[in-house]
């Protein structure tokens, strides 16, 4: 019955003027009024969302009055579900949704595959045909950020917006993927005690069902313990340090319990009747389960890491459990399991935050907010990009079933085709007035730029097309946005303010939810120029104060000969120094050159100019720009793989390596030691094929010690690397640069994102 009204309604379209019909594409939302889930070949919905609504855009406006007809089919495409209103078209808009209704439908209740149809008046194929699935679970979270550690209040091991984190996590997940708020438990601070965590998750075991999906995400500090099971190659078992009042040395197996470790979190997890389980952690070292550490402060961030110190007979209960229990498979979280397991760091990394939240957090929430189809394992390297650019020595790792999309059973193809990173237009404002816009126009309005990654320092003047939602890969923007390099908040009506990069509109007309693709992105000056000023409220006795002050960090920072002093008006430093003081003790407070805070230096005029100098040269010293040379939106994909993994290697050894690329290129890999210099560790003569696997290796240096970025580099046209290979070791980072500037040039001097992409590999020599 269902079949022939189906053909009914085609049939009777027939006749329609025949148009040239536009390319369309679409994605798959949750409900009429929360964003994206994902545009993909499969999709998971979940029944208990009131509204499934698809949203298609078109590159070209398609000629008016025309139709588009919405359907809903079975499987089999034999059998009509749900047909919408057909969309009559106005030869104007580029992007268009049609919604349907799960409440109540019998079809949804009981679950199963769909497939979306768009057709075009009397079209009898399909313009648009997407299989999708309806889940009847429920989508559960247990969400924990610690802050506050004891003692309430300051002082103690405390961590700055970890609590921060966890909020706006939950806004993501309810504003975003369709968590129901009554789903999700959120613990923070002094309430997030081991206790209190356990039995949330056994709790959480005991509610979800078999086909629900499960999210467990903690930010704050991570530890290492003694691992008294023995099944731990270094003897330690990596640990959740919870809000407890740890005593200054652990000595007995009931004080460990205050820690959870990872054996402890698998035997929770494993209680799970779902599959469907995503843990994240927000912590040092948790790349292989959590992450540790003291809180250090380093250019204004600050590691999540707390030191443990254990009595030394628990440390010999761990050393004798090494030597008897049998070797060999190593417990923890059992991804295996299938479920996925991300992470901030790796093991022997420590993972930054600072008062805006922690950087891991920060770019996981960019990812999957601008989430255009892609797994997991493709949002891990967007994720890992925007992380390294704030923090180098920062890796997040992807582990388990990472095919899938987030928060889905659902698994990309292996043979999922590339999608190029972007950004979103969350929305347009006018600076004269409060308010958030849907449409913006050259010199009136200004974008709120959502999803900035590594572009979010040094991002002033990068140029960005735009497209509409779901056609990126367009031959032809729309209109053209240039960012500001500063950000502005928007408070929403409800909840928390968010931070947005700002960005002007050149060309054309912007609206909410465009997709936003960098033609430029810029690279800091290896030779970086800083300059001092103060405050408008300073006053003028307090300048005066200073000024002596100044005189000495100024010659002592003359001293350093990788830096620029200002010296006169006109200068545009990559720097500002605002000093103040604070009873004895000076404070520099630093600004990039978008007026981005970077951190606080406190102390002496001797400790202020050797922080000064450390920060800054370190932010620029080869390692880092080697590394920070990474494209925000490379239009093909690369992927690399390190054999045996990242991780500690012996000095000396060999290394070898894996890559593939989507596009014939020429391949390109370089080596960078921490505090050392840049070296040419392969390049190839001629294009390689696509999607063919290919390898390569180096030697590293027995007398190397520390930490090695790998960054290996795709070009679709050669590089010219005489300079790189003449010149000195210490400007090879500059030299690589001009290369690719020489080969990609980009508007205002910077360097084009079309045509080389890169990727990150690491590993610490010992």
């Amino acid at each position: 019955m269902r079949t022939v009204v189906f053909l009914s309604v085609l049939v009777a379209l027939v006749g329609a003027e025949e148009v040239a019909k536009p390319t369309f594409t679409a994605s798959l939302c949750q409900n009429w009024s929360k964003g994206l889930v994902a545009q993909a070949p499969t999709t998971t919905f979940f029944s208990e969302n009131p509204t499934i609504r698809i949203v298609f855009g078109s590159k070209i406006a398609p000629p008016a009055g025309q139709k588009m007809i919405p359907c809903i089919v079975n499987e089999q495409a034999t059998k009509l579900i749900l047909r919408s209103n057909p969309i009559v078209t106005d030869g104007k808009a580029l992007r268009w949704g049609s919604g349907f209704h799960l409440a109540g439908q019998p079809w949804a209740q009981a679950g199963g595959k769909f497939r979306f149809r768009l057709y075009w008046n009397a079209d009898r194929e399909p313009l648009i045909d997407i299989p999708f699935t309806v889940n009847v679970g429920k989508r559960w979270a247990l969400l924990v950020g610690i802050s506050d550690y004891p003692p309430a209040g300051a002082g103690g091991s405390d961590l700055p917006a970890c609590d921060k984190d966890a909020i706006a996590m939950q806004e993501l997940l309810i504003n975003t993927f369709g968590f129901g708020k009554e789903n999700i438990t959120l613990v923070t601070d002094l309430d997030a005690t081991a206790a209190r965590i356990r039995q949330e998750l056994t709790d959480l075991a005991a509610k979800a069902g078999p086909n629900d999906a499960v999210f467990f995400y903690y930010a704050g500090h991570g530890t290492q313990v003694p691992d008294l099971s023995g099944d731990e190659p270094d003897g330690k078992d990596e640990a959740l340090a919870t809000a407890e009042n740890f005593p200054k040395i652990v000595t007995t197996e009931d004080q460990l319990r205050m820690f959870l470790t990872d054996d402890d979190l698998a035997d929770l997890l494993a209680k799970f009747k779902t599959k469907n389980v995503t843990v994240c952690f927000d912590s040092c070292h948790s790349g292989t389960a959590v992450r540790e550490g003291e809180i250090e402060l380093v250019g204004g961030m600050r590691t999540r890491k707390k030191r443990t110190a254990v009595g030394s007979a628990l440390k010999e209960k761990a050393e004798d459990a090494k030597k008897t229990e049998p070797r060999g498979v190593v417990e923890g979280i059992d991804v295996d399991r299938g479920y996925v397991f991300i992470s901030a760091s790796q093991s022997w990394e420590t993972a930054m935050g600072g008062p805006s939240g922690g950087i891991f957090s920060r770019a996981l929430r960019h990812a999957l907010l601008n989430s255009n189809g892609q797994s997991w394992g493709e949002l891990i390297h967007h994720i890992r990009r925007s992380s390294q650019f704030h923090n180098p020595g920062q890796s997040p790792q992807a582990h388990g079933a990472i095919r899938r999309y987030p928060f889905s059973l659902a698994e990309a193809p292996q043979d999922a085709p590339f999608v190029r990173t972007s950004m979103t237009a969350y929305g347009l404002y006018d600076p004269q007035k409060p308010g958030l816009l849907s449409t913006g126009v050259k010199g009136k309005h200004m974008v709120y730029v959502s999803g900035m990654g590594g572009l979010a320092i040094d991002a002033e003047g990068v140029i960005c097309d735009v497209y509409p939602y779901a056609s990126i890969d367009a031959s032809k923007p729309r209109g053209v946005i240039q960012l500001t390099g500063k950000t502005v908040k928007w408070v929403r009506p409800q909840g928390s303010p968010w931070t947005y990069a700002s960005a002007t509109i050149v060309s054309g007309e912007v609206r909410r939810g465009d997709r936003l693709v960098p033609r430029s992105m810029r690279v800091p000056a290896g030779r970086p120029m800083i300059a001092f000023t103060h405050f408008k409220s300073t006053s003028q006795a307090m300048i005066a104060q200073m000024a002596s002050a100044l005189q000495g960090i100024v010659s002592l920072l003359r001293k350093e000969p990788t830096i620029r002093i200002a010296s006169k008006r006109g200068d545009t430093p990559d720097y500002w120094i605002v000093p103040t003081k604070s009873g004895n003790e000076m404070i520099a407070s630093v600004y990039s050159k978008s007026n981005q805070f970077v951190g606080n230096m406190r102390g002496s005029q001797a400790d202020v100019a050797r922080d000064l100098r450390l920060l800054i040269t370190k932010r620029h010293d080869e390692f880092t720009r080697v590394n920070r040379l990474a494209n925000p939106s490379p239009s093909f994909g690369l992927r690399t793989r390190l054999v045996g993994g990242e991780g500690d290697r012996k000095a000396g050894e060999q290394l070898k390596f894996e890559c593939y690329t989507t596009v014939p290129a020429y391949v390109y890999c370089f080596a960078a030691m921490e505090g050392g210099s840049t070296s040419i560790v392969a390049a190839s003569k001629k294009k390689l094929v696509a999607n063919l696997k290919i390898a390569f290796s180096m030697n590293t240096n027995p007398k190397a010690k520390g930490r090695m970025v790998i960054k290996v580099f795709a070009t679709t046209k050669p590089l010219d690397l005489s300079a790189v290979r003449s010149a000195p070791h210490n400007k090879r980072a500059d030299a690589l640069v001009a290369a690719l500037r020489k080969t990609y040039p980009g508007p205002g001097g910077h360097i084009g994102t079309q045509g080389w992409a890169e990727e990150s590999l690491w590993t610490v020599l010992k």
